[in-house]
C-alpha cells in the first residue's frame, strides 16, 4: 500500500522532529511526508536534512488544523493518506499493522490503531464506566461514553441500561455524542474515532473534507469528517497503538475545548452532518446534564461554558452557523465575558488618568519559585513610579518570607489557609476590611485564579491587569507583560536586591566551614519528583571536574529536609569542600546566601528561581518539567531540558517507561556537558547579567 503522510503542525518543532524520527524507522515504506506548518517561524532547513529519505514536501499555511489537513490531503500523491498529529509517538510497526488490517478487510476505508494518553501516570486508550450512578446519568442525559461498561451493580435499572448499551453496540446517541462500549481485541467498528493517527482513503477525505469554519485548533473536526464517510464507519485495530503526548504548547484549556466541541456538534447537527437520530433538543438536554455533572463534581470552572453552550444551542445563536452563512473560516468562539485587552493578549483594564495611582496591590499566591519570579519585575516597576505611589503585595503565609525582606514593598499581606481553596477564601474574607481601607487604585493580579479574581473584583480598583496563565511564554515574560498591561511605564527587571534584617550570610557560611577565599558553587538536587532528579553520581562527576578547574572552590547545599539524603551522599564524597546548610536557613536567609555565590547548578525548584532573578550564573536541569514555562531567563543562564524527546515535557511525577527509557530525560545528561556550560557561564560573569526585558536563555 502506498502511503502519503500528512502532518499539520504549529510551533512544535521539537515534537515534529521526534515524529519524523519515528517515521524514518517505520517498518512500512512511506511514499512521501507532507508537512503543513503554521508556526510563527518556518522550520529551519537543517532540521529536515536528516530526513531526506522521507521525501518531505514542506508547505506553509495559516494557523488552522482543518485548513492545514485539507492542504496536505490535496497535495498527497498516494491513494491512502496517513493523517498524523505532530505530538504522536509512533512505534516502528504501527503502520505495517494497519496496512495488514486493511489487506484483511478490503471494505475498510478508514483505519486507526489505539491512541494512548497519559491519565494518572498510566497510558490508557479507553475510560470504562465502573459506577452505576455514572451509567444512569450517562443514559439519562445521552452523554458520551468511551469505554466498556464494567459496573457490577445488581440494581435492575442499571442492569437494563447496561443490556441496552450492549445490544446497541458502538453508535451515535440521540444527542449526537459518540457512544463507544465495544472494544474487541481483534478489531472493532465505530462511527466516530480520533483520526490523528489513521490511514484513510484519499478519495474519502476529498469527498468529506475537514470543515474550515471550525476554530484553528480543529475542535470537533473528526466528527464532521467521519459522518461524511461512505459507510460512516471507522475500523480500529487495538493491536496497533500510538502514544499521544498531548503537547501543552498551543493546546486549549479544557473548559474552552469543551465549549467549542459542544458548538461544533450543534453545528454538525444543524447542517445535517450528524447521525439521523441526533437532534438539537437532545443535544440541549445533554448539555444541561453536563452542567449538572460538573456541579456535582465541583468542577466550577466548567459551569459557565456549559451554561453558555446550552443557551447557544437553545437559541440557535451558534457562531459557527453565522460564520458559515457569511463564508468565514476558523471562527474562535469564547465563553468569557468581553473585557478590554491590553498587551500580548493579557486581560486588563489599563490606567487612564494622567496622574499616577497612589496605591497599587500586586497579588501572587503560588509556590516560592513563582513568587520570586515576580520580584525583579515588581522592583523595576516600583522604581519607575513616583515616590508618592505605594506598592503592596499579597501572597500566602508559606511564601511570604522573601517578599517581607525586600525593601520596595510598603506592606506584604500573607494569606493563611495552606493550599485549600476553601480555607484561603475564608481568610481572604477576613482580610478584606484591611484591603478595602487601603482603597487601591490598581490591582496587578499575577495569579489569575478564582480567589485572586474574586479579590480583585471585590476591591473594585480603577485599573487592573491579570497574568496570562496559558501562554507558552516563560513565566518571567508573562509577568512583565501583565505589569505592562497596566499602561503606566514599560517594566524592566531590576535585580541586586537590598534585603532588610540583620542576618549576616557571611557569618553563617564561615561558621559552617567557608574559608572566605574560595568561590562558592551551589548544588541543588531538589527536583520535586523522581523524573526531575539528576543522578547523584553525575553530581559527583561534575564536582570533580570543577575541582580540577577551580582548586579554590567550595560547594553549598541549601534547602529543605527532603534533600538531606542527597546532602549525606555528597558530604561523603566532598568532605570539607561541602558546606551543608540543609534545614538551617529560612527562605530569605537562603536568598541572601545566594548573593554571595558564583554559580548555581539546580534542578527545577524555587531555589533555581531565587538564583537567576538575582543575576547569579544559573544552570538549570529540567526533566519532566515544561521548560518553556519555568526556564531561567537572561544571558547569565542556561538549561538542559527534554523538549527534543517525543515524551518530553510530560509533567508527570513518575516516568511511565521502564528499562533504559526510565527517566531518560535526566539520565542522558552527562556531567561533562553540564561542566562545559558552567564554564561558559563563568566566563560571561563580567558581562551584563540581565537585559531589558530578559532575553531567552540557551537550551542545551
Amino acid at each position: 500500500m502506498q502511503l502519503s503522510v500528512v502532518i499539520p503542525t504549529c510551533n512544535r518543532h521539537s515534537r515534529l522532529v521526534a515524529l519524523l524520527t519515528g517515521l524514518l524507522h517505520s517498518e512500512h515504506p512511506i511514499h512521501e511526508v507532507i508537512i503543513v506548518d503554521a508556526s510563527d517561524m518556518p522550520l529551519p532547513p537543517e532540521n529536515l536534512a536528516a530526513f531526506h529519505a522521507l521525501n518531505i514536501l514542506y508547505l506553509r499555511s495559516e494557523p488552522s488544523v482543518c485548513i492545514q489537513r485539507n492542504m496536505g490531503i490535496h497535495a498527497a500523491a498516494s491513494p491512502w493518506v496517513f493523517l498524523c498529529d505532530d505530538d504522536i509517538e509512533m512505534p516502528a510497526d504501527y503502520l505495517i499493522k494497519l496496512v495488514g488490517y486493511a489487506a484483511a478487510h478490503p471494505e475498510a476505508g478508514a483505519i486507526s490503531g489505539t491512541v494512548l494518553q497519559v491519565e494518572k501516570e498510566r497510558w490508557v486508550g479507553t475510560y470504562p464506566i465502573r459506577s452505576g450512578k455514572e451509567l444512569v446519568l450517562k443514559s439519562l442525559f445521552g452523554l458520551s461514553i468511551w469505554g466498556r461498561i464494567e459496573c457490577s451493580s445488581n440494581n435492575r435499572l442499571v442492569q437494563r441500561i447496561k443490556t441496552r448499551y450492549q445490544r446497541r453496540g458502538n453508535h451515535i446517541a440521540k444527542s449526537g455524542w459518540p457512544v463507544l462500549t465495544h472494544f474487541s481485541t481483534t478489531g472493532f467498528i465505530t462511527p466516530v474515532y480520533g483520526l490523528g493517527a489513521s490511514i484513510i482513503r484519499r478519495e474519502w477525505l476529498l469527498a468529506s473534507a475537514f470543515d474550515e469554519v471550525l476554530d484553528p485548533h480543529g475542535i470537533g473536526d473528526n466528527y464532521g469528517v467521519a459522518m461524511g464517510f461512505p459507510d460512516r464507519a471507522i475500523h480500529v485495530f487495538p493491536e496497533a497503538y500510538v502514544y499521544h503526548h498531548q503537547e501543552a504548547q498551543g493546546r486549549l484549556e479544557k473548559e474552552l475545548s469543551y465549549y467549542r466541541r459542544a458548538l461544533a456538534l450543534d453545528y454538525f447537527i444543524r447542517t445535517g452532518r450528524s447521525a439521523a437520530s441526533a437532534n438539537r433538543l437532545w443535544l440541549f438536554w445533554s448539555l444541561w446534564g453536563n452542567f449538572f455533572v460538573f456541579f456535582l463534581k465541583g468542577q466550577h470552572t466548567f459551569l459557565r461554558p456549559a451554561l453558555l453552550a446550552c443557551w447557544k444551542v437553545l437559541t440557535g445563536s451558534n457562531p459557527y452557523l453565522k460564520a458559515a452563512r457569511h463564508g468565514l473560516k476558523k471562527v474562535q468562539p469564547d465563553f468569557r465575558r468581553k473585557t478590554q485587552k491590553a498587551h500580548e493578549g493579557i486581560m486588563a483594564h489599563p490606567w487612564k488618568s494622567e496622574t499616577a495611582p497612589k496605591r497599587i496591590l500586586a497579588i501572587r499566591l503560588q509556590a516560592m519559585g513563582d513568587v520570586v519570579i515576580t520580584l525583579p519585575y515588581l522592583q523595576g516597576f516600583r522604581q519607575s513610579l513616583p515616590e508618592g505611589t505605594q506598592l503592596d503585595f499579597l501572597t500566602r503565609v508559606e511564601v511570604a518570607d522573601i517578599p517581607r525582606h525586600v525593601d520596595f514593598f510598603r506592606k506584604v499581606y500573607a494569606l493563611a489557609g495552606g493550599r485549600s481553596f476553601k480555607r484561603q477564601a475564608l481568610f481572604a474574607l477576613l482580610m478584606l476590611p484591611k484591603l478595602w481601607l487601603r482603597r487601591y487604585d490598581a490591582v496587578i493580579d499575577l495569579q489569575n485564579n478564582r480567589l485572586s479574581r474574586f479579590l480583585r473584583k471585590l476591591l473594585a480598583p480603577k485599573a487592573w491587569t491579570s497574568f496570562d496563565r496559558f501562554s507558552p511564554a516563560p513565566a518571567g515574560e508573562r509577568t512583565r507583560a501583565a505589569i505592562d498591561a497596566l499602561a503606566l511605564h514599560p517594566s524592566k527587571a531590576v535585580t541586586r536586591f537590598t534585603l532588610k534584617g540583620d542576618f549576616d550570610p557571611h557569618a553563617l557560611l564561615k561558621a559552617n566551614g567557608w574559608d572566605e577565599s574560595s568561590m562558592l558553587f551551589v548544588l541543588n538536587p531538589a527536583g520535586a519528583f523522581e523524573n526531575r532528579n539528576w543522578p547523584m553520581e553525575e553530581y559527583v562527576a561534575f564536582v570533580q571536574r570543577c575541582l580540577a578547574q577551580f582548586p579554590k572552590v567550595q560547594f553549598v547545599l541549601l534547602g529543605l529536609e527532603k534533600i538531606a539524603p542527597a546532602a549525606a551522599y555528597l558530604k561523603a564524597s566532598l568532605g570539607d569542600r561541602l558546606i551543608n546548610l540543609v534545614s538551617q536557613t529560612k527562605p530569605s536567609e537562603a536568598f541572601a546566601i545566594l548573593q554571595c555565590c558564583a554559580l548555581v547548578l539546580s534542578e527545577d525548584s524555587g531555589l533555581m528561581h531565587m538564583a537567576w532573578v538575582s543575576g547569579i550564573p544559573t544552570l538549570a536541569l529540567f526533566g519532566a518539567s515544561r521548560s518553556i514555562w519555568s526556564q531561567p531567563l537572561g544571558t547569565h543562564t542556561a538549561f538542559f531540558d527534554s523538549s527534543d524527546l517525543s515524551c518530553g515535557n510530560c509533567l508527570l511525577p513518575a516516568c511511565p517507561y521502564t528499562g533504559n527509557r526510565k527517566n531518560y530525560c535526566m539520565t542522558r545528561i552527562r556531567a561533562e556537558a553540564v561542566f562545559q556550560q558552567a564554564i561558559a557561564l563563568m566566563q560571561r560573569k563580567d558581562q551584563e547579567r540581565l537585559s531589558e526585558p530578559y532575553p531567552k536563555s540557551r537550551r542545551t
